[in-house]
């Protein structure tokens, strides 16, 4: 029987659905490009370098990655307009399951610094963004590669980019898994417009400690991460921050959330620096509805003062099992008209503590902390709802307030280096209950009431012969003139 071979343009293709068009199979077989398609294999073995590259290099669009195991040797570089799609991310046990999810994998020998890598200096033009990509429904393995600081992504003056979603990336050990810079062949060009979601990291069991971050990003405009855990490897390592946020050396940052995001394993989940370098301080850094598990400081700052860290806010965020000496906030030093709305849930033995250093100013604190450490001036303290909140308040200027409701008692102190504890009280706390009463640390001193009855005052006055509070009441008429009544203390 004779064969007759006939190329893929000749060939025609078309969809059973209705109003479909004919198209040549040569054309529809290019709508999806996979790696396998330029020699990839995905068993976990066969150095698949030199295919996956041919691939990102040949396809401006979708490239996929069917369920396998890919071992990389060095670095793969993103081109612009660069999709990467695995066929999912989920967890997995080691020897069970890779056939189900997609695996990058440095071997052993791996010799670059980063797993994936999006820079300018990479492609032509090298003075231009890295635009386009995406990378979605992948993990990336560190098994096979040990002590290495290798970064899991790099994504460097990159904008214009579909959503990172469905990442995981694994078994570090002592390197950064997601890095956002900027390009040192493009200085004035900061990543921009940047989404991710579901981003996970999990740090090698049994590995080395490390003081580089999980997440680092020293040059960014709007970007933002949702429902992503960052988690290292050693929480009691000074230094060492789940994410680090960096404005210096001519960059800044501004506008970086985190929304529904978890951050573990480090001293501090949320690090935020500032330099006198920097073209101007980090700004508007958000912190909403996220889990802060067992640092020494969930969100620390640390600023200079020519380049403030300014407008941050943090709200409705929990905080579990915060180390001792710690603070859930700690504004160290110049964090500016910044925001703590403390809706944060702290579980009981939880540090519900803030601490505000001298230089950290114009700040607003609205919400439940148990503790304001209060240096700084022009900084403002709204406690709601608490039992005891303690503002310890160390500069001119700042203002506090308590509100408290449906009956409950709400107080704050006040200290300062020459003065013992003060207590101002609202509400129903004692046998002489009133609607305000000052206290020292020896008992109550004076109280105001509702009273209204003839005769009387609102004021009450500690009388040091019997002891306790008394009434003072209106008297007779003195000698000063008509309409003069005397104040009086009842015998």
């Amino acid at each position: 029987m004779t064969q007759t071979r006939i190329k893929a343009k000749q060939a025609t293709y078309k969809s059973d659905a209705t109003g479909a068009a004919v198209r040549n199979l040569h054309d529809k077989l290019g709508d999806t490009v996979s790696v396998k398609d330029f020699g990839a294999v995905g068993d976990g073995v066969t150095d698949d370098t030199a295919a996956i590259q041919a691939a990102l290099n040949a396809t401006r669009g979708i490239v996929r990655f069917p369920t396998g195991t890919y071992a990389v040797s060095s670095t793969l570089v993103l081109p612009n307009d660069t999709r990467i799609i695995g066929e999912g991310a989920g967890a997995y046990f080691q020897g069970d399951g890779y056939d189900r999810i997609t695996v990058i994998q440095p071997s052993a020998g791996f010799s670059g610094t980063e797993v994936i890598r999006a820079d300018p200096a990479d492609n032509s033009p090298s003075s231009i963004y890295r635009f386009g990509i995406s990378i979605q429904d992948i993990t990336i393995d560190m098994t096979n590669k040990t002590t290495s600081q290798i970064t899991g992504i790099l994504l460097n003056s990159v904008t214009n980019t579909e959503t990172f979603s469905n990442i995981r990336i694994i078994n570090n050990d002592s390197g950064i898994a997601l890095y956002i810079g900027q390009s040192a062949n493009v200085s004035s060009l900061e990543s921009d417009g940047l989404v991710f979601q579901n981003i996970y990291t999990l740090w090698k069991t049994g590995g080395p400690t490390t003081t580089l971050p999980v997440l680092r990003i020293d040059s960014a405009n709007e970007v933002a991460f949702y429902g992503c855990k960052f988690q290292g490897p050693d929480a009691s390592s000074a230094g060492t921050a789940a994410a680090l946020i960096v404005a210096g050396s001519g960059h800044t940052v501004n506008d970086v959330s985190f929304t529904d995001c978890s951050f573990t394993g480090m001293e501090t989940g949320v690090k935020i620096e500032s330099y006198a370098g920097a073209s101007q301080g980090a700004r508007w850094i958000r912190v909403n509805n996220s889990m802060f598990e067992g640092p020494k400081y969930g969100v620390q700052s640390v600023g200079v003062a020519t380049k403030p860290i300014q407008f941050c806010t943090f709200r409705d965020n929990r905080h579990q099992g915060t180390q001792s000496g710690g603070y859930t906030y700690n504004f160290q030093a110049y964090t500016n008209n910044s925001s703590i709305t403390f809706d944060d849930y702290i579980p009981s033995g939880g540090s519900g503590a803030v601490f505000c250093a001298a230089n950290a100013t114009g700040n607003m604190f609205l919400g439940t902390p148990s503790q304001v450490d209060n240096l700084g001036a022009n900084n403002i303290c709204l406690g709601r709802d608490v039992g005891e909140l303690q503002v310890l308040n160390e500069a001119a200027n700042s203002v506090f307030n308590v509100e408290a409701e449906n009956g409950y008692g709400a107080q704050f102190k006040l200290t300062s280096n020459s003065q013992a504890w003060t207590t101002v009280a609202y509400g129903t706390l004692s046998g002489n209950s009133g609607l305000l009463r000052l206290v020292n640390n020896t008992g109550d001193v004076v109280q105001f009431d509702n009273n209204s009855s003839a005769g009387q005052t609102r004021f009450w006055i500690y009388d040091v012969d019997n002891g306790q509070l008394e009434r003072v009441t209106v008297g007779a008429a003195d000698s000063g003139g008509a309409g003069w009544k005397v104040l009086r203390i009842p015998n």
